[in-house]
């Protein structure tokens, strides 16, 4: 990843993180809030919703280097972290790959 588009990278990168843990806790909410289920099982899907995610935000946003930077990008935007007006700000060929791969049928 060029320089330019590693700045770019930075600064989603931590937008990102902020849309997705702010997910993260509406959904918390949601569970709290539920009178469907006894605190017990709220409690149970509580943890089981911030172990699962806790495995996503690892995967999509531990470490910040060049080298992992694509695979970020490419998971963000996955997880619909990224709008396409973000995305089209990298350089052609990054933007094609991380839409091919992503959008690929094997995945």
């Amino acid at each position: 990843m060029k320089e330019s588009e590693w700045k770019k990278f930075k600064k989603l990168k931590e937008l990102c993180l902020e849309r997705f843990c702010d997910g993260v806790l509406n959904e918390a909410t949601c569970i709290c809030k539920s009178n469907e289920k006894t605190a017990h099982e709220r409690y149970g899907d509580l943890y089981k919703l911030i172990r699962d995610k806790d495995k996503e935000l690892a995967n999509a946003f531990n470490g910040l280097s060049r080298g992992k930077a694509f695979i970020q990008l490419m998971m963000m935007y996955r997880m619909g972290l990224v709008e396409e007006k973000q995305l089209d700000e990298f350089e052609d060929e990054t933007k094609n790959s991380v839409r091919d791969i992503v959008n690929r049928d094997d995945l």
